[in-house]
């Protein structure tokens, strides 16, 4: 789902999915890279646990192997929005089952905009 905030100069739209701002407008000129799949289909997303590639594409962590896409999982994930205001918006995401398959470590993610 996109959400919009929105000031006196600036409107913003954000995606839950990854958190990912989709645009940025000042006096409705686009400021933000259009995420044409010819070149990349994305927007600005949030590279965590790792950015870049993983040697072998997994991480070894107390012997254990866990796979590692490049620049992590995070921009892949759906968030809940926890604050919504006309001005700001605030996306939550914690870790889970799923998560845990991936990166072995309890977090909490909380992206404000």
């Amino acid at each position: 789902m996109l959400y919009t905030i929105k000031n006196n100069l600036l409107t913003v739209t954000i995606s839950d999915h990854g958190a990912e701002l989709k645009s940025i407008k000042y006096e409705d000129r686009e400021y933000l890279h259009d995420a044409n799949p010819a070149y990349w289909g994305r927007t600005a997303p949030f590279l965590w646990p790792n950015i870049g590639t993983i040697k072998n594409g997994y991480a070894t962590i107390d012997g254990v192997k866990y796979p590692m896409k490049k620049h992590g999982f995070l921009r892949d994930c759906d968030f809940l929005v926890t604050v919504q205001e006309e001005n700001k918006i605030t996306f939550l995401l914690k870790s889970n089952e799923e998560t845990l398959k991936l990166y072995p470590f309890n977090f909490i993610n909380t992206i404000t905009y």
